[in-house]
């Protein structure tokens, strides 16, 4: 689900344009071919494999395990080794189109002050493109129920998170760091969705129409953001 290593973690995976209800296949559809992207977090280099190979991006990477950036290096212009938290984003100079922190933000001690540090690395145009696991989906409430909180070595309780967000605190984070909302979708996991997965396919759409509109929190499994500096609006 996320493409954020943390200690000797890495999670893999692959871009898969025919699924629609995947936080990838969101976040490629929405960079332009030949930006200049800079991805925090990028692991093994799933998003940028196919940003430089398919959309035929410039891409510089920032990854804390070594491992992973190696894993990344020949997808990217530059992969930095460094923990982003520790003022890495100050050695770049170089403005970029696109930054993407896709399911990133939960992992950091300080996910506010790492997003304000991005707005001096943006173009004249440029957006933020993130993804955020949502603590408020149906299955965290239902454990909750029933007295249970349990992390995981993935998804919505992974081991590695120390941020938790739900719809409104991440709208809020975006706020306050500074930005202003453009685009707003999500990544719906309803009940019994891998059972009937391939029903949900077919009523993809207006399944994804009704989640982001009416209900984002409860049945919202990633929330995705569009967003760029609030000052740009003033203009």
């Amino acid at each position: 689900m996320s493409n954020f290593t943390a200690g000797d973690k890495i999670y893999r995976g692959s871009v898969d344009l025919t699924d629609r209800n995947s936080a990838w296949t969101k976040i490629v559809t929405m960079v332009p071919e030949r930006s200049r992207v800079l991805e925090i977090g990028c692991a093994s280099g799933t998003l940028s494999r196919f940003l430089a190979q398919v959309h035929r991006c410039t891409v510089t990477g920032v990854e804390i395990n070594a491992a992973a950036a190696a894993e990344a290096a020949p997808f990217c212009q530059t992969v930095l080794v460094a923990d982003v938290e520790a003022n890495i984003l100050d050695t770049l100079n170089e403005p970029f189109d696109v930054i993407i922190l896709a399911d990133v933000l939960e992992h950091l001690r300080d996910p506010e002050g790492v997003l304000r540090r991005t707005h001096r690395h943006l173009t004249k145009d440029g957006v933020i493109l993130l993804s955020l696991p949502n603590i408020a989906h149906w299955s965290v409430r239902y454990e909750l129920l029933r007295g249970r909180f349990s992390y995981a070595d993935s998804g919505l309780l992974d081991a590695t998170h120390l941020r938790f967000f739900t719809y409104r605190s991440a709208c809020d984070l975006i706020a306050r760091a500074g930005f202003q909302i453009l685009s707003f979708d999500v990544v719906h996991r309803c009940p019994l969705y891998w059972r009937l997965s391939s029903l949900y396919r077919v009523y993809e759409t207006l399944i994804n129409r009704f989640v982001r509109n009416c209900a984002p929190n409860l049945l919202g499994y990633q929330l995705i953001f569009g967003i760029a500096p609030i000052e740009r609006g003033a203009r």
